[in-house]
C-alpha cells in the first residue's frame, strides 16, 4: 500500500495549525515576535543542529516539491511570503530578526530552485537580498542531497554539478535549466551559518581549558567554539561570566529579565534562545516572555520595570539619565548595583559577538 505522506508533511500542519494566526498577524505588522520559524518558512535539514532543526528540516528535493504542493502547506507558504512582501520600509533583518531573517533567505533559495516557475520566491529574493540567493550554503545543500567526492564536486539525485559555471543545476531531459544555486567548495565539515569557521577543538593545547568550559557549560557551546580562537580570552570571557551567572548576590529572576530584554532590543536569538530555560527557572513565565518579545512592561511588577528601563537605557542610548538611575539607586545595595551593570554591559557584549559573527544557534 502507498504511504499517503512518505514525508511524513503532517508534523508541519500540526505544528502550524494552533499558530498560524498568529504568525499572519505578526507578518503583516512586519515584525516576527514569536518562535515558528522553522515550521513556517522551512530549510534544509542540515542547516542547522537543533533538535527542532532537525524535525522540521526538509530532507530532500522530493520533499521540498512535496512540501509547495500540499494543498495546505504550499498555499500558507505562499501566504506567508505575500505578507512579508506587502512589509513596507522594513528589511528582512527589521521583520525576523537575526538569525531568523537568513533562515527566510535559505527557505526562498531552497524553493525557489525547486520550483522555478513560481515567481514569488524571487520576488522576495530579490526585495529582501538584491536577488541573491543563500550562496553561504549551498555546499551544504551539496552535502545533503548527495555526497562531496575526494575532489571536491558533488553529485545529486535529481541534479547535476555544473563545475565550469560552479552551480548545482537541476537536470532536465531537453537540456534546459530550471533553477541553480551557487555553491562554494569548502573544506570545513561543520553546517555553519558563521560568518568565520569554528575553533579546532582538537587542538591540544587548549585540552584543558575545552575541559574547563564543559565543566561549568555542559557542552562546548558555539560561542565558546568561537572564542577558543584566542584561548586567552576565552578564558577570560568564561570566568567573567561564571561570576556573573553563579557568583553574585544578584536575584536569578533579575538576571534572566535583563538578559532576556537586551537580546530582545539587540535581535539576539542565539541569546534569547539559550536562556529560555534559565529564565523559566528562574519564575519568570513564558506570558511574561512573550511580553518582552512584544515590548509589554505591564506584566511586570514596579521594581522589574524600574530594572528593565535601567538595562534598556544602557543598552539602546549607552548613558544612562539620572531619573533611570534614580529609580533603581534605593532598590539595591552597591555589590548589587555593580552586579546588575556588569550584567547588562556583560549580555549586550554577548549578543553584539554573536550576531557580529552570526553564530549559529544550538
Amino acid at each position: 500500500m502507498t504511504d499517503p505522506d512518505p514525508h511524513h508533511l503532517r508534523r508541519f500542519v500540526d505544528a502550524q495549525e494552533p499558530v498560524i494566526d498568529r504568525v499572519h498577524a505578526e507578518l503583516a505588522a512586519g515584525r516576527k515576535a514569536s518562535h515558528w520559524m522553522w515550521f513556517v518558512f522551512p530549510q534544509l535539514k542540515q542547516l542547522g543542529r537543533s533538535g527542532t532543526a532537525r524535525h522540521f528540516g526538509i530532507d530532500s528535493r522530493e520533499e521540498a516539491i512535496a512540501y509547495w504542493r500540499h494543498p495546505v502547506l504550499g498555499p500558507r507558504l505562499r501566504q506567508c511570503t505575500q505578507l512579508v512582501l506587502g512589509v513596507e520600509g522594513k528589511s528582512a533583518h527589521d521583520i525576523f530578526g537575526s538569525p531568523d531573517d537568513l533562515k527566510f533567505r535559505s527557505c526562498m533559495t531552497l524553493f525557489g530552485a525547486v520550483e522555478p516557475e513560481e515567481p514569488i520566491f524571487q520576488q522576495a529574493l530579490a526585495r529582501y537580498f538584491d536577488g541573491q540567493s543563500d550562496e553561504k550554503n549551498t555546499d551544504t545543500v551539496g552535502r545533503l542531497m548527495g555526497r562531496r567526492s575526494a575532489r571536491g564536486t558533488i553529485s545529486i539525485s535529481g541534479w547535476r554539478n555544473d563545475a565550469k559555471e560552479g552551480r548545482l543545476m537541476s537536470g532536465r531531459d531537453d537540456g534546459q535549466i530550471n533553477s541553480s544555486i551557487q555553491f562554494q567548495p569548502s573544506t570545513h565539515e561543520r553546517d555553519s551559518m558563521a560568518r568565520i569557521s569554528y575553533a579546532d577543538q582538537s587542538n591540544p593545547e587548549i585540552a584543558p581549558l575545552i575541559g574547563r568550559i564543559k565543566k561549568e557549560r555542559g557542552k562546548v557551546l558555539n560561542l565558546y567554539a568561537m572564542l577558543l580562537h584566542s584561548p586567552p580570552v576565552a578564558e577570560g570571557w568564561l570566568k567573567f561570566f561564571t561570576a556573573i551567572r553563579q557568583q553574585g548576590s544578584l536575584s536569578g529572576r533579575l538576571r534572566e529579565l535583563v538578559i532576556m530584554h537586551i537580546a530582545v532590543i539587540n535581535k539576539a536569538e542565539y541569546e534569547f534562545a539559550q536562556h529560555v530555560p534559565f529564565a523559566l527557572k528562574e519564575g519568570i513565565t513564558q506570558a511574561q516572555l512573550d511580553a518582552l518579545r512584544e515590548g509589554r512592561l505591564d506584566a511586570f511588577e514596579d521594581l522589574e520595570r524600574s530594572v528593565l528601563a535601567y538595562a534598556d537605557s544602557m543598552t539602546r542610548e549607552v548613558h544612562v539619565p539620572d531619573a533611570v538611575f534614580d529609580a533603581v539607586r534605593p532598590r539595591f545595595n552597591e555589590r548589587e548595583l555593580v552586579e546588575l551593570t556588569a550584567t547588562i554591559a556583560g549580555y549586550n557584549l554577548v549578543s553584539r559577538f554573536l550576531e557580529a559573527l552570526e553564530i549559529d544557534q544550538e
